[in-house]
């Protein structure tokens, strides 16, 4: 076999590498894998990983450095060229003006970030972006990446602070065989990568022993010597069938890899390659990151999505859509889709109710609607759902029909749907529970059991249905969620034991006994995570579990998320020294940090130091005027201080921020009612309701001061709301 390398570089090669396997191959990996595979190397060169992160040159830098100057939040910043050097002159994180050269360019279409050096190795993503898109999109300009937020150096997203800090926020994902290298002690990053970008080995992993088996001529199928990640599966038309399925090649290798980096997960894991779950703990549908019906909202990085669709289920993986090495399409519009589902079906008007070949005959518009990110990045998702727009109107998410038609109702889109499909029925059965159990309603809760036991809905929605019931701290959740702790999927195992966090600390260890030897690392961990959920003492039989959690935890360990993880893990196991350490270190990395504040400050009351948890709390509200929880914390401060008059503008202000909860709105209108303001009280709870209509502590709150201030005439409708309500409590 021909190499295609001088002969002496060659037996260099297949003598050192072999002694290497173990860590990464030097920088320069790709110009090795390119001597064999060219083909495959020019097509990796125009993808988004090539560019996903390279050394600032002439080259790679696409915005204006010539003497361009931007404003926004009232800090002015200018961008030039000085011989080889790209520089930013900016406001630093003192508040004072830097002069800062470029390290590296982050990205290529439709934005590119870029990347400054500090001290104590860090590397840091200025707010500020360059919108590479062409002049007539709106392009070719300097746009902030939080226009709508105050972004001072004060706040945590300023560019030098810790969510802009590319060690631990972007490194894992944009380059090759990282290592965060974070020093606890000095607070400093060492990371260190073998390429910039992501190259070969970050997906087919350590390449050494393939060259030595390439260089020997004993390469074969079954003697790699490398990860060959990309599944060869097969898709036919099946007689009298308009939609093709496989007959051969389905394998979990591309999502294993893939979706390491294309999912919203946090590391449990240093293994590069092998199952999923063994290295990353998948963030469920939550709320906040996707709509209740499981529609995309934050950055959820495409995985999450797409392990809901059918599509997933019946064994299609990315590279049916994506050529592995340049990420492109593998066919352009509707052709793409035309390879698995039958033109002459599903590319008709009689499917899709549109003119041929406009906008809305396009498939991707009705079953993969985009939403756009960091401003100008839109983003397609892969559930690869059927609209249904009475289903967006129940529980308020996006109406894909409604994205072209934005001066229709809903009800308008949902005629036309059945006009073209008059046997259409809604397939999303489970979002209209979830969304009444996010609401706290306890009558959701037989519902949502019912959608758990489908065995034909995927397991991540089923997980994350599971998963609320915990929320809901009900009998019934620990009776199922004891029904799957033994279940054939992962993420339901997982879900299952993360239930057992409601049960008292004496019961979990037993209940979650078949967990902790779970085959599954990502099991181990939510198992260990909810024994430590509370106060416990271990037992000798539970120190292993408890130590391979801690272990998965340093993987990040320069994550302030993670600290706070470790604080919980100390404080729980009865080590408060530990916990302080930990809640210290999470405060140097980020000083600004609102959870940490409020974490810390109720650390500081459970050990008697209530003055200082006073001021941090106190300085959250400084630094976050607008955070709910601070308000609300600080209000209960002085409440317990007995100064319930002062408490009263605090818990205000904690129901009117973004982030108040129904517990929020309570502890407030209970604190009015004991003032005695008890109009105002029955005003916030009436407000409050609308929102939570089924939260009981509300209703009975709502009863009471109507009671109290003669306001009768509706009790007879809120009494039977509450017997209802008890009732399907009384179930549990």
């Amino acid at each position: 076999m021909r190499i295609g390398l001088p002969k002496l570089i060659i037996r260099v090669i297949a003598v050192l590498l072999p002694c290497l396997m173990s860590v990464p191959v030097a920088a320069g990996t790709a110009e090795v894998c390119r001597s064999c595979h060219e083909v495959q190397f020019q097509a990796w060169q125009q993808s988004d990983h090539f560019h996903a992160m390279q050394v600032a040159s002439d080259a790679s830098v696409l915005g204006d450095f010539g003497n361009a100057e931007a404003s926004f939040h009232g800090i002015k910043s200018a961008f030039s060229q000085k011989e080889q050097d790209f520089v930013v002159k900016t406001m630093g994180s003192d508040g004072t003006e830097v002069t800062a050269p470029i390290r590296y360019t982050f990205g290529h279409d439709p934005l590119q970030q870029y990347l400054v050096e500090m001290e104590g190795g860090r590397l840091q993503a200025l707010n500020l972006a360059w919108d590479t898109r062409p002049v007539s999109d709106g392009g070719q300009r300097w746009f902030h990446l939080q226009p709508d937020e105050t972004i001072k150096s004060s706040h945590p997203f300023f560019w030098t602070r810790h969510f802009s800090n590319w060690n631990t926020r972007c490194a894992d994902c944009h380059s090759t065989n990282v290592t965060q290298g974070y020093d606890p002690i000095a607070n400093t990053y060492e990371t260190r990568f073998s390429e910039a970008n992501v190259s070969c080995e970050a997906c087919h992993a350590n390449g050494s022993r393939h060259v030595a088996l390439a260089n020997e001529e004993r390469l074969s199928k079954e003697k790699l010597g490398i990860s060959a990640m990309v599944d060869v599966s097969e898709w036919h038309f099946q007689k009298g069938s308009a939609t093709a399925t496989l007959t051969a090649g389905k394998s979990p290798n591309e999502i294993n890899q893939c979706g390491g980096c294309h999912s919203r997960r946090t590391r449990i894991s240093n293994q590069t390659i092998g199952d999923y779950f063994d290295r990353y703990e998948l963030t469920l549908l939550s709320e906040g990151l996707y709509f209740d019906d499981g529609q995309i909202r934050d950055e959820v990085f495409v995985i999450g999505s797409f392990l809901q669709s059918r599509m997933y289920q019946a064994g299609v993986t990315c590279s049916n859509c994506h050529e592995p090495h340049s990420g492109q399409l593998r066919a352009t519009g509707n052709e793409l889709c035309a390879t698995c589902h039958a033109p002459t079906v599903f590319d008709s008007t009689n499917h899709h109710g549109h003119p041929n070949e406009s906008a809305g005959a396009a498939c991707v518009e009705c079953h993969m609607p985009a939403r756009t990110y960091m401003q100008v990045d839109d983003r397609r998702d892969h559930r690869f759902h059927v609209p249904d727009p009475l289903l967006s109107r129940e529980i308020g998410s996006p109406d894909p029909c409604l994205g072209c038609h934005v001066d229709k109702p809903h009800r308008w889109a949902d005629q036309n749907i059945r006009t073209w499909h008059p046997d259409y029925t809604r397939r999303n059965t489970w979002s209209e529970p979830l969304a009444r159990a996010r609401s706290l309603d306890v009558a959701a809760v037989d519902a949502l059991i019912e959608e758990i036991d489908r065995e034909s809905t995927a397991p991540i929605i089923r997980a994350t249905l599971l998963q609320q019931l915990s929320e809901m701290q009900t009998r019934r959740s620990l009776t199922v969620a004891q029904r799957f702790i033994a279940d054939k999927e992962p993420l339901i195992r997982a879900a299952a034991a993360s239930v057992m966090w409601v049960v008292p600390a004496t019961q979990r260890s037993s209940l979650l006994l078949e967990s902790f030897s779970d085959d599954t690392r990502l099991v181990r961990h939510v198992a260990a995570r909810s024994l430590t959920a509370s106060a416990i003492r271990l037992r000798d039989s539970e120190l292993g579990v408890v130590d391979e959690y801690r272990s998965a935890l340093s993987v990040s360990s320069g994550q302030v998320e993670t600290q706070l993880a470790l604080a919980d893990l100390a404080l729980n196991i009865g080590d408060a020294s530990g916990a302080e350490s930990h809640f210290i270190q999470a405060l140097r990395m980020e000083p600004n940090h609102p959870t940490v504040l409020l974490q810390y400050s109720d650390f500081l009351r459970s050990v008697q130091r209530d003055g200082d948890a006073a001021g941090y709390l106190k300085y959250a509200i400084e630094v976050f005027p607008d955070n709910a929880s601070a308000h609300h914390s600080y209000g209960l401060w002085l409440i317990r201080q007995h100064k319930p008059d002062e408490a009263l503008p605090y818990l205000r202000r904690a129901t009117e921020y973004e982030g108040t909860t129904a517990r929020y709105a309570y502890v407030y209108a209970v604190a009015l009612e004991t003032l005695g303001r008890l109009e105002v009280a029955l005003s916030q709870i009436v407000g409050a309701r609308t929102s939570w209509p089924n939260d009981m502590d509300l209703l009975t709150t709502e009863i009471r001061l109507r009671q109290r201030t003669g306001d009768t005439a509706s009790i007879p409708k809120l009494g039977e709301e509450l017997r209802m309500l008890q009732s399907a409590v009384r179930r549990d």
